[in-house]
């Protein structure tokens, strides 16, 4: 012991160790508290918006309607929202491995636990946290934010319908559209939905699909829109009617200061 205290002694005195004060590490310990907080909030929130845009463009049911929907899930997915929320992950991970408590962990048990951390915080604040933040940003048409939020209001990716049942067929069903337009889905024995289902005039669904031509949709995937997913799409759609008139009269505003 007085052998180990001696050679601290003498390497302290040979400038071999560097001497630090007690503000140094108290400092060092509020910048990483701070860095994991402001990361770990990034991860959430980016993570919480990857799967509200999902949900709301009806790409996150794609997967249980076989290969095709895994393939129209992989071709329209956020792959760079979610190649950041990796990013940000890492980085979270490494910062908690600052910790003396996460030293002896294993690299695996760590890093399942900064994943599972951010994705129930994601989950906690999914449904509500982008859905005010979306209203409010296309409300008042926030620079940079208005452009993002809108994007996962915009139109459903192709091969993905969403419509109001007007008449139920033998072969399918008789739908208005988001746009107004009436199409006629047509379903066979390899159109996959959940088993059990039963449909009425009125019912709010997704038809996964391609158009043969403007107004026939051959759907291989089926399933009714949940509550979360009708309720935001008709906030937008409120929205948008809000918007419209304003747009429309700056609009002509402008026209008329032109022509004088």
């Amino acid at each position: 012991m007085g052998d180990l205290k001696n050679n601290i002694i003498d390497k302290i005195k040979t400038g071999e160790i560097d001497m630090k004060p007690k503000w140094y590490f108290m400092l060092k310990t509020a910048l990483l508290i701070t860095g994991v907080i402001i990361i770990g909030l990034l991860a959430i929130y980016l993570l919480s918006f990857v799967m509200f845009a999902l949900h709301n463009s009806g790409i996150l049911f794609a997967p249980s309607f076989g290969f095709r929907g895994i393939g129209l899930f992989i071709t329209t997915s956020p792959w760079i929202l979610i190649l950041l929320v990796a990013v940000f992950l890492s980085i979270l991970y490494i910062l908690v491995k600052q910790y003396s408590f996460s030293y002896k962990q294993p690299f695996l048990y760590s890093m399942l636990g900064v994943i599972f951390l951010v994705i129930i915080g994601s989950f906690a604040v999914r449904e509500t946290l982008h859905e005010r933040i979306g209203v409010f940003t296309e409300r008042n048409q926030i620079p940079g934010m208005s452009p993002f939020y809108k994007s996962a209001h915009e139109k459903l990716p192709e091969g993905i319908t969403f419509g109001t049942i007007e008449e139920v067929l033998e072969t399918g069903f008789i739908i208005t559209d988001t746009d107004g337009e009436t199409l006629t889905i047509i379903t066979d024995s390899k159109t996959r939905q959940k088993p059990g289902s039963s449909y009425s005039d009125g019912d709010k669904i997704l038809i996964y699909g391609d158009k043969t031509n403007e107004d026939t949709v051959n759907a291989y995937g089926i399933r009714k829109a949940d509550e979360e997913f009708k309720r935001r799409h008709q906030i937008h759609n409120q929205d948008s009617q809000l918007i419209k008139p304003f747009n429309n009269r700056g609009d002509g505003q402008m026209r008329q200061f032109q022509n004088q």
